[in-house]
């Protein structure tokens, strides 16, 4: 099961963020990863502009992506 941990932001915001551009690249790899890993933890980091994906909330020791 997805986990989200919103502390930092949402999924949502971030790609909010994203340009014409560059949203539709960031939705499919979004959604690539959450179907190569349906068990990760998703970190979205509204400072950083970027979602990261992983073990859990710790983005240097726990994220892969």
């Amino acid at each position: 099961m997805i986990k989200v941990d919103e502390g930092l932001g949402t999924v949502a915001e971030v790609f909010a963020l994203a340009n014409d551009k560059v949203l539709p690249l960031l939705q499919a790899g979004h959604k690539l990863i959450l179907s190569l890993d349906p068990s990760c933890t998703v970190v979205p980091r509204l400072g950083e502009k970027s979602l990261s994906y992983g073990l859990g909330s710790k983005k240097m020791s726990e994220a892969y992506c």
